[in-house]
């Protein structure tokens, strides 16, 4: 069982450190000049498919078997989901790079299928639970949304190519977006926080009604994005993950309060930080967000407010909290794929010997710290000097 997160896992680190290489090269500039131009495509799902979803799908089917107490429904069907996924992930930023649209839909396909063959075995894994609580709710809610994610690329993909027509991209885009950054990431972060936080501080309790408004938030948010009028209707996603990341926010304060361990460690430790800061953070940025794509569209100041704002929520608290849980949760593989047969046949080194934690301190302040170094740059206008044209937004590449 453990073959398969390590799998997704490793695989996801290796995106991640390939992005962390691109965000020092001049195609960062593009991010902030053109959110859907090919070359910030390319570095947007670089981070969200390559890195996040890679270690999200990883870690969602060992937590998942650790909720339960038992394996997945299909390993088998669990690699099949890898090859389709790392395929279509790789093939669609290829296509992104050489800005071939034809290649872009079949990729999206490609990535479109994994995550329903993903969504049928976490699906039918969460079935035989005997009962749902907080956590399976959230796996269940964020499912849901990452399949609806997925479904929007993948017809964007295919209206790129020319093979469908669709009215109005913006919308698509938009709702694409608010499902996989708060409805996928959000919820699924968010559940599992509610188990790992409760394991590792050793306190109990889960409330269901915080789950339930992160659902609605990113239920609501994202379907408002097709809804036609003067745009009110907007403000309830926002609104709601408000409410949502309040309660959040309280509950990871109660299990700290109810805890019987001091010391959980130094990534559970950050994860708190950022549980209990980055949610009402994100209400600020996805709110402000809003108000600049409707008060000034295309304005270059708001564009580059937007593209921090939206970094800022994904890399500050989606990124970091996923390396903070990482920390704990890939040594625990690496320990049972190692000694987890020996276990009663003699002495066996427990995870924390084996941690050496002031290292393991150091390496998530350098990961916070170089999050972070980029940011005074982002309000200026980077050069795209050596910029292939074909990666440049339109007017960007008419000029050169």
């Amino acid at each position: 069982m453990y073959t398969l997160p390590f799998l997704f896992l490793v695989s996801g680190l290796l995106s991640a450190a390939i992005y962390a290489v691109s965000t020092w090269t001049p195609l960062m500039a593009l991010v902030f000049r053109d959110l859907q131009s090919p070359g910030a495509l390319y570095f947007v799902h670089l981070f969200m498919l390559g890195g996040a979803l890679m270690i999200a799908f990883g870690a969602t089917y060992q937590l998942l078997s650790v909720v339960l107490g038992r394996e997945i429904w299909s390993r088998k069907l669990g690699f099949v989901h890898y090859a389709f996924f790392a395929l279509g992930t790789i093939l669609l930023l290829v296509a992104f790079l050489n800005f071939r649209p034809p290649d872009i839909a079949f990729a999206a396909t490609l990535v479109w299928i994994s995550v329903l063959l993903f969504a049928v075995n976490v699906g039918m894994t969460m079935g035989l639970a005997k009962k749902w609580d907080a956590v399976i709710f959230s796996v269940a809610g964020a499912t849901f949304f990452l399949v609806m994610a997925a479904t929007l690329g993948w017809l964007m993909g295919l209206s790129l190519a020319g093979w469908i027509k669709l009215p109005h991209l913006t919308p698509i885009l938009l709702a694409h977006m608010w499902f996989a950054g708060v409805g996928w990431f959000g919820l699924l972060i968010s559940g599992f926080s509610y188990k790992l936080l409760s394991m590792f501080y050793l306190a109990h309790g889960m409330h269901l009604w915080t789950s339930a408004l992160w659902f609605l938030s990113g239920f609501f948010g994202g379907f408002s994005f097709f809804i036609a009028g003067p745009g009110r209707i907007w403000l309830v996603g926002p609104l709601l993950l408000g409410l949502a990341s309040l309660g959040y926010a309280l509950h990871v304060r109660q299990i700290q309060s109810a805890r019987n361990k001091n010391n959980p460690g130094p990534g559970i430790q950050l994860a708190v930080r950022l549980n209990v800061l980055l949610p009402a953070l994100s209400l600020l940025i996805l709110v402000l967000s809003g108000w600049l794509l409707r008060e000034k569209p295309g304005h270059e100041t708001a564009v580059r407010w937007v593209a921090l704002m939206i970094g800022a929520y994904l890399l500050g608290w989606v990124g970091l909290t996923i390396l903070a849980y990482l920390s704990k949760i890939f040594p625990f593989l690496w320990w049972t794929a190692r000694y987890g047969q020996r276990v009663g046949q003699g002495r066996v080194p427990t995870v924390n010997q084996l941690l050496n934690e002031t290292w393991t301190q150091r390496l998530l302040r350098l990961v916070f710290a170089l999050t972070f170094s980029t940011v005074p740059q982002l309000m200026d206008k980077y050069s795209i000097e050596g910029i292939p044209p074909r990666l440049l937004p339109a007017s960007s590449a008419g000029c050169s």
